[in-house]
């Protein structure tokens, strides 16, 4: 418990050192964080509330400002705490296959969300957490999704498997609402989802685009997010 945790002993040495103070700070707040998002879990963002957090851990509410200013910045860091779980989860050695690992870093977007609920929805569906809060959580935290993406589908330019003209950022627009909507609809209502159904826009995309089957059209018609469509982003 973080409590226990304030008073780490020194081995009888006396006052603790800066740096064993600083390595006890760190830990409380990991602890404190990690009782946030188990509220979270259980009663939505609403639920996580000082009071909610002192009384889980033991703690009196007052002292957990001395780890966060507010609840606003425990979710901030929550969110980035979980884009860079979900940048390991998604981040694969290359293969031989480029259309192969396009496939796999969307489909493992779509294990990321199985794998941690409570983190999906808090980046991408609550609507309840602020959004100045997820703003400042992916200010950089989606850059890498961007860059990564966009290395990947050129692999598959360079191979031959996609056609010289294909538009990069449609192609990971068009790939991203793929992956985001079967995650949404596998959280909320997975019995909709037939065997393997999660996967198959993803190769049905694929597929047409290798084909060459973008227009014109579905480029000026796409709307783009702008986690990845901002340069500073």
């Amino acid at each position: 418990m973080p409590s226990k945790s304030r008073r780490v002993g020194n081995g009888g040495r006396g006052r603790p050192t800066g740096v064993e103070q600083a390595e006890v700070r760190l830990r409380t707040r990991e602890a404190i964080l990690d009782t946030a998002l188990s509220l979270y879990g259980h009663s939505g963002y609403s639920g996580v509330t000082i009071r909610a957090l002192g009384k889980e851990m033991g703690l009196k509410a007052p002292s957990l400002y001395h780890y966060f200013d507010s609840k606003e910045e425990m979710f901030v860091c929550l969110q980035q705490r979980a884009l860079t779980l979900q940048e390991a989860f998604m981040i694969r050695d290359l293969t031989d296959d480029p259309v192969a690992d396009v496939d796999l870093f969307f489909n493992r977007y779509i294990e990321f969300a199985q794998a941690h609920p409570e983190y999906f929805t808090l980046l991408y569906i609550d609507p309840a957490v602020p959004a100045h809060c997820r703003e400042r959580a992916w200010t950089d935290g989606h850059k890498w999704v961007r860059q990564a993406g966009l290395q990947l589908i050129r692999r598959c330019v360079e191979a031959g498997r996609f056609p010289r003209e294909t538009d990069g950022l449609l192609v990971l627009i068009l790939l991203w609402h793929a992956a985001l909507g079967a995650a949404v609809i596998l959280r909320s209502a997975p019995a909709l989802v037939p065997d393997r159904g999660d996967t198959s826009a993803i190769r049905l995309l694929l597929d047409g685009i290798g084909a060459g089957l973008l227009s014109e059209s579905v480029h000026q018609s796409a709307e783009a997010p702008a986690m990845l469509t901002s340069e500073s982003r």
